[in-house]
């Protein structure tokens, strides 16, 4: 069983070392808060109420002002919504450090994995329950702390067996009144329907009478979702006034298995994109596509089948993404016919360029590009391992130990058409930099290379002890 006390926390001036999805989450002991308090909502608290109206999904926005780097999280971003919202974040001088979900969306496609690609650094968030796959798992009784302050987490399932409450701190240096993050679990006057995603209604009225309605009668109540106009309530008004909960168990679940709903529209995208909430939906499926193409597809399959949900291993790409998986088949018909020709590998498309995590170091007197008269080579391990050995010598720069430059790049991970290396010991260029320009090496000598990206965050650290 997993500790009351036990926090997320990690330092706000450096990117963490997280452990892989599957991991347990980790256990840290209390924290003592400096943090002032005052009567209604904190002035150390930055809080902004955000809204999408196609899917009427409300984001919440949450720092610590009081804290030097004034670190924050997103509650429940929504991909159409993402630029917004990181604009805000730099606008107020934040340091977003979480982006979270209080359960697997049906209704929209999650912002997490979008707004990892933008901004390096952000991990994401999810409840275990959900089997969705984040950057990390909360479980009952967790606590992810921003600055000085926490979110408390909540088992609230019956919406969804996942769905997770987050409430902000109970003690006397935390915001006052508190405030709870409901999802879909509680609305204003409302509550999230209980026919899909192993839904119960009767687990759902446990949860609320037992996790929500606990709560301080002037808790203020922030739902997911609100079609009515509403913005905000309490756990005192709902009480009184919400229309289904204030039943009794029995009524209740007689309500709910009469309410004659139509299936969401966006289930069918939504819900498959929402179980991973670290990459983009985009990003996703190209990726599932490319790793379909190269390991299971069938000898001379022609390539403009690739984007029918027929041949697809996993489940059918959206309608709404044909055009992309047309990019994708017109970037493998090229790929293919410079492959038999021996040609040099034409650009990739602008579409996966906004994929890299570094821009491409422009080529110098410094940066000597790979001859046209080498033939690209095939994607394999081996090669991969060749052309980093051969980098030292084409790149000397980089390399040069008579200068005391003992950095290292090996080969961490290859999955499809994207690739991991690992930096260790001394470099003189930032390791960014090492990283890009190996990148761009690899790509010339391989072209169906993709995307190259650091095993770990912490080898771009250029600080001596990563030496």
């Amino acid at each position: 069983m997993l500790l009351k006390s036990r926090f997320l926390h990690f330092p706000t001036a450096f990117s963490p070392n997280f452990r892989s999805v599957s991991a347990p989450v980790i256990r840290i002991t209390k924290f003592r808060s400096q943090m002032g308090s005052s009567s209604g909502s904190s002035s150390k608290l930055i809080f902004r109420q955000l809204f999408e109206k196609e899917s009427s999904t409300y984001t919440y926005l949450l720092a610590d002002a009081s804290h030097p780097d004034k670190p924050a999280l997103l509650v429940d971003p929504v991909d159409k919504t993402v630029d917004r919202d990181l604009s805000l974040v730099k606008e107020l001088g934040l340091k977003l450090l979480y982006a979270i979900n209080t359960h697997v969306h049906a209704d929209h496609v999650t912002g997490t994995g979008l707004i990892k690609s933008k901004a390096p650094g952000v991990k994401s968030i999810i409840s275990k329950a959900s089997n969705a796959k984040a950057d990390l798992f909360v479980e009952p009784g967790d606590k992810i702390r921003f600055g000085d302050l926490f979110l408390e987490v909540r088992s609230t399932p019956g919406h969804t067996l996942g769905c997770v409450t987050y409430v902000t701190g109970d003690g006397h240096n935390q915001p006052q009144p508190r405030i709870a993050f409901t999802g879909d679990a509680l609305m204003i006057r409302g509550c999230g329907r209980t026919d899909f995603q192993g839904g119960s209604s009767e687990q759902l009225y446990k949860s609320v009478h037992s996790q929500i309605f606990s709560l301080p009668k002037e808790t203020l109540v922030y739902p997911a979702h609100d079609y009515k106009g509403f913005s905000v309530s309490t756990v005192g008004e709902e009480m009184l006034y919400n229309p289904r909960l204030t039943k009794d168990e029995e009524t209740f679940k007689n309500i709910m298995a009469n309410l004659n709903l139509s299936y969401p529209k966006m289930i069918d995208v939504a819900v498959p994109a929402n179980m991973d909430t670290t990459h983009s939906l985009e990003k996703r499926i190209t990726k599932t596509v490319l790793h379909w193409y190269f390991t299971e597809r069938k000898e001379n399959m022609p390539l403009t089948l690739l984007h029918s949900p027929k041949h697809h291993h996993h489940q059918p790409i959206p309608a709404l993404y044909t055009p992309t998986c047309n990019s994708l088949s017109n970037f493998l018909a090229v790929k293919q016919k410079n492959a038999a020709t021996k040609l040099r590998m034409t650009p990739v498309p602008p579409t996966y360029h906004r994929w890299r995590s570094f821009p491409a170091a422009p080529a110098t007197q410094h940066h000597r590009a790979i001859s046209a008269s080498i033939s690209p080579l095939d994607l394999t391990e081996d090669n991969i391992k060749q052309v980093l050995d051969d980098a030292r010598v084409e790149a000397t720069q980089l390399f040069d130990s008579s200068v005391g430059i003992t950095g290292k790049a090996e080969l961490a991970d290859l999955d499809g058409p994207y690739v991991k290396i690992r930096l260790g010991g001394k470099f003189w260029h930032k390791r960014s930099t090492v990283l890009a320009r190996l990148g761009n090496y690899l790509k010339q000598r391989i072209p169906e290379i993709l995307e190259v990206d650091i095993e770990d965050e912490k080898q771009l650290d250029d600080s001596p002890e990563n030496f």
